[in-house]
Formats: structure tokens, sequence, C-alpha cells
């Protein structure tokens, strides 16, 4: 599993643990815990492979220094946590 989707799945069900009540995160075995960080880690980055307009509008909306893909990726993803 790649360093981005476990974090983005660890994320994901940390969220989920506190929000519908599933037995503590370090109850849960290894197995289960590497399986539910590898499937929410992949579904959240991929629902997030194609841009909103918001997104693609904010590297030139946001940054008052020269484009670079590191600040461009962090205000896209700002723009898309934005979004309504």
């Amino acid at each position: 599993m790649s360093e981005m989707i476990e974090r983005v799945g660890t994320a994901i069900a940390m969220e989920m643990t506190s929000l519908i009540g599933f037995e503590t995160w370090d109850a849960l075995d290894p197995k289960t815990r590497e399986k539910i960080k590898e499937v929410f880690g992949r579904a959240g980055i991929e629902a997030m492979r194609n841009p909103t307009e918001a997104m693609l509008d904010a590297p030139e909306v946001v940054m008052d220094e020269p484009w670079n893909i590191k600040t461009g990726w962090y205000s896209m993803i700002e723009a898309a946590l934005k979004e309504d």
C-alpha cells in the first residue's frame, strides 16, 4: 500500500470510528485495520482523480508567487475543501 493510500485511509478510518461507533481503532486486529485503510484510502484518492472547476481555478487565484506543483496542488486541495 502506498504512503498516500495509507494516509488517506487512516484519516477516513479514524473519522468513521468516531462517527458510527465502530470498535475503537486499536481494538481491531491489524489485518482488518490494513484492509480498511487500503479500501478507504483508494476510494478517497479515486474520488479526487478528476478536479472540479474550483480546483482548476485555484492555482491562478490563490498564489502570489510563481506556480509550482507543490503550492498549486495545495491550493487545489484547499479549494476542494471549501466547495459547498
